[in-house]
């Protein structure tokens, strides 16, 4: 029963780790956080 606890957190932790680590890579590769990044990106205005 412990062992399960043991697995099902460091399964948790293994997912938030590679969320943190892998979204800068994904979204520009920039130094900056993803939340910024993803602020940055905006949809150009309709041309008339």
């Amino acid at each position: 029963m412990r062992a399960l606890l043991i697995i099902i957190l460091a399964l948790m932790v293994g997912s938030i780790l590679s969320l943190v680590v892998i979204k800068p890579y994904v979204t520009g590769g920039n130094n900056q956080n993803s939340t910024i990044a993803q602020k940055t990106i905006e949809q150009p205005e309709p041309k008339p």
